[in-house]
């Protein structure tokens, strides 16, 4: 446990914590609080005054693995001895009550685990003087440019390391991605002529910014949601076709198709032949612009969102059908991949809500285990039985020729019978108990067999959208 001093109930002062907590395997099952984090922080320079954290021994140990395949690296050695929820309540307490909660997510999760955590031992729980959670504040204010909301994945995207799932260590990275985060915005609110797309030079190729390729140095030209896409044309000068996030709709088609007017109303353009092939450049620069720009929707789209990637696709392969571009390849590897995603997300739906690979297959690991530990027992069991009917039925007859020994022969029969019995009882009991482990390792394979179809479809979505990506740039260099 690591801790210093705190002040109790500090006024406008806010407490950023996290738990880690057990993930329930099924139904009937319940979260565990093993390990509790915090620090306080001055709202008006944003510095860490105060820090605390402490394991914590859940009430059912057996609810965490004996060994350690969780993110966190907690296995059920290093919580056996740690002080129960109980012990800890009232410092966890003063460190909460009172202040300002901060955290990622913690309205839905962690706020509701400290309740239940005070109920389970009677206490009333700590009340926020307010709330601050990062998930929702930045979906609304930063959007999802770094490719998910996800703790790791904001992390990574302002370069601040690997997240370690361990509440401390946690708690001061969500404090730096908030400080990014106000940092960006606030740029950009305050610099928003010198941020913003405008007629440039640039470079020839159209990019796109994707969570395969979300990291670029600083000073490297890119194109991001806040920097437009330049494309450039046959006649020899660049054009900036501004970013549309959401969807292709009537707007970003006129646009596209005004841009167009623009290049082919640019004086100095021969007429005849050159004109025509002029115009069939530009055609196909347009077609290759709005390719790209469903292949980022797409990539930035959640995988349930089906829909909207049906109508964000059709609605790119009527324009370019609208521009005569031939894209029969790349709707196809589209298609493809969003059915994919479709698939996908279907397998995440049938999944147990809140349960990552690794604790899927802690899960089965530790069935199997079980199974197999109870499966050679009772084959040890079942020898033992044979043998002691072999001796008891040895004992009977010998007790009949020996009736000089009768009673002492009777009394080691009376002790064999009663083990015979018990180990007869054992035997019945651990058939039971295989059957319904049976029942558990069925579960667990299919669970493993659905994180196998997952990674499957994940390979094949990834498959085909490069695929698409290979078909855009053949595109251009056919330019």
């Amino acid at each position: 446990m690591e801790a210093t001093s705190f002040k109790l109930e500090g006024t406008g002062e806010i407490v950023f914590f996290d738990l880690e907590t057990t993930v329930p395997n099924r139904a009937g099952k319940r979260f565990w609080v093993l390990e509790f984090g915090a620090i306080v922080v001055c709202p008006r320079k944003l510095v860490e005054l105060e820090s605390y954290t402490t394991l914590i021994r859940p009430g059912d140990l057996s609810a965490v693995g004996l060994r350690s395949s969780r993110r966190d690296g907690i296995t059920r050695e290093s919580v056996e001895n740690a002080p129960s929820f109980e012990e800890v309540a009232d410092k966890i307490f003063g460190i909460l009550h009172g202040r300002i909660w901060a955290g990622h997510n913690i309205q839905r999760f962690d706020c509701v685990r400290i309740k239940e955590a005070f109920a389970d031992i009677g206490k009333a729980a700590p009340e926020p003087i307010g709330m601050i959670d990062s998930l929702g504040v930045l979906t609304n204010k930063f959007g999802k440019r770094a490719g998910n909301m996800k703790m790791a994945t904001l992390a990574a995207y302002f370069g601040l390391g690997q997240q370690k799932h361990r509440s401390l260590d946690d708690v001061r990275m969500n404090l730096e991605v908030l400080k990014h985060c106000a940092t960006v915005l606030f740029l950009e609110a305050s610099l928003p002529s010198m941020l913003s797309g405008n007629w440039r030079t640039a470079c020839s190729t159209i990019m796109t910014r994707s969570r395969s390729n979300a990291k670029f140095a600083c000073r490297e030209q890119e194109t991001t949601r806040k920097s437009p896409t330049t494309t450039t044309t046959s006649i020899g000068y660049q054009r900036s076709v501004p970013y549309t996030r959401g969807s292709l709709g009537k707007d970003s088609q006129s646009g596209i198709l005004s841009g167009l007017s623009s290049i082919l109303n640019v004086p100095g353009i021969r007429q005849g032949r050159d004109f025509t092939r002029q115009i069939s450049r530009a055609l196909v620069e347009v077609g290759v612009h709005v390719q790209s720009q469903l292949l980022t929707i797409l990539d930035s789209t959640e995988s349930r969102n089906h829909r909207s990637m049906m109508e964000a696709a059709d609605k790119t392969f009527s324009l370019l059908n609208q521009l005569s571009v031939d894209h029969r390849s790349f709707s196809e590897h589209v298609r493809k991949f969003i059915s994919c995603t479709s698939s996908l997300a279907k397998i995440e739906e049938s999944m147990m809500a809140g349960q990552s690979s690794e604790e899927i297959m802690e899960w089965y690991d530790y069935e199997r285990a079980n199974f197999d530990k109870l499966s050679r027992m009772q084959a040890e069991t079942e020898d033992a039985v044979t043998a002691s009917d072999k001796r008891l039925k040895s004992l009977g007859e010998e007790a009949s020729r020996l009736k000089k020994m009768l009673l002492q022969v009777e009394d080691q029969l009376r002790h064999f019978e009663k083990e015979n019995a018990e180990l007869k009882t054992r035997s019945r009991k651990i058939s039971k108990d295989i059957l319904e482990l049976e029942k558990k390792l069925q579960e667990a394979e299919t669970a493993k067999r659905l994180h196998e179809e997952r990674e499957m479809e994940i390979n094949a979505a990834k498959k085909s959208l490069e695929m698409a990506r290979i078909q855009v740039r053949q595109s251009v260099f056919t330019v």
